[in-house]
């Protein structure tokens, strides 16, 4: 995990983009996930004093080993009910990304996966 935050903190570090590691993100006054990573297109200077919702992320990030079937089966349509944009779960056990983008009604309607094959 701490690799895959460097590597976008690294990326977005000049631009007006924040990232985040292991810190909440509000998705309703219920429910405040800490995902791997996150990734939002607001500054960092918007989020001192508040926590990022669903409107400020461009991207969040799952890294699963034993947590895959929750992260797939609810986590998922949890981020999407929200309305996050993009989601991706590392499959740490199959060297797989799985991602889910454009989210209607709590579903996702692109959903791709890459192995390391693909690289």
């Amino acid at each position: 995990m701490i690799n895959l935050s460097s590597i976008f903190y690294e990326l977005l570090s000049r631009t007006d983009h924040a990232v985040g590691s292991q810190t909440p993100v509000v998705l309703s006054d219920i429910s405040e996930p800490e995902p791997d990573v996150w990734v939002a297109h607001v500054g960092i200077r918007a989020l001192l004093e508040r926590k990022p919702v669903p409107a400020d992320l461009s991207l969040v990030v799952e890294v699963s080993d034993s947590t895959l079937r929750f992260d797939r089966d609810v986590k998922v349509r949890m981020y999407a009910s929200a309305g996050v944009p993009n989601l991706w779960i590392v499959d740490i056990n199959a060297n797989q990304i799985v991602s889910y983008a454009n989210p209607v009604d709590g579903d996702h309607r692109s959903i791709g996966s890459f192995t390391t094959e693909d690289a």
